[in-house]
């Protein structure tokens, strides 16, 4: 796919990405919401899907779970290492959000409510394999949202089941980090300075 670089909007700038750190939270909460448009626009700056349709969602899932594969993959690793497994997860939070704000612009920020991050029980993810299990049970609310995008025949109604199936994946996710131990919006704001410097589709890759 060719695009030409000067119509590219602007990158935003690396302070704007460092206030979602604040702005992403609420003393001892965090929301996603706004790290969703912010995500959006690095990703529009960097030439990806600079435009949108409906029919584009299965490729959007296809990618929400390689980043569960990859993820999958570091937490199986023989050598752990724990910066890679958050940012895999990261990825995971960042690929729905960006596709909820493609298929419904500033929905979540409206809908705050949406994606509140509470503290979850770390017992919970004791293990590397209570992790795995974990990720594979959020995994299958994305298979849900393309079951609903394959059933749903409005459009408005199914914008609005996916878009709601892939931002509860993205919660879990955040919740999964929490337990953890991780703070999943520097995660995310990690992964976001980042992708400001990988320069239009990260060095011409297809998707």
């Amino acid at each position: 796919m060719t695009f030409d670089p000067s119509a590219l909007p602007p990158m935003p700038a690396p302070a704007e990405v460092d206030a979602l750190l604040t702005v992403a939270r609420a003393g001892d909460e965090a929301n996603l919401a706004p790290l969703a448009p912010v995500s959006r626009r690095i990703n529009a700056a960097n030439a990806w899907v600079p435009v949108w349709s409906t029919d584009q969602i299965p490729t959007r899932i296809a990618l929400i779970h390689t980043e569960f594969k990859e993820a999958r993959d570091e937490l199986r690793a023989a050598d752990p290492c724990v910066q890679a497994e958050k940012d895999e997860l990261a990825d995971i939070i960042i690929r729905c959000l960006d596709t909820v704000e493609l298929m419904l612009p500033e929905w979540l920020t409206g809908r705050v409510q949406l994606l509140p991050l509470y503290a979850t029980p770390r017992d919970s993810a004791a293990t590397r394999q209570d992790q795995l299990t974990w990720l594979a049970d959020i995994r299958d609310r994305v298979d849900e949202g393309m079951q609903l995008y394959r059933k749903t025949l409005d459009d408005d109604e199914m914008n609005l089941k996916v878009a709601s199936e892939l931002a509860h994946a993205a919660q879990r996710v955040a919740g999964l980090l929490v337990a953890r131990g991780d703070d999943p919006v520097a995660c995310v704001v990690h992964i976001l300075h980042k992708s400001r410097t990988r320069g239009p589709r990260h060095g011409g890759r297809r998707v």
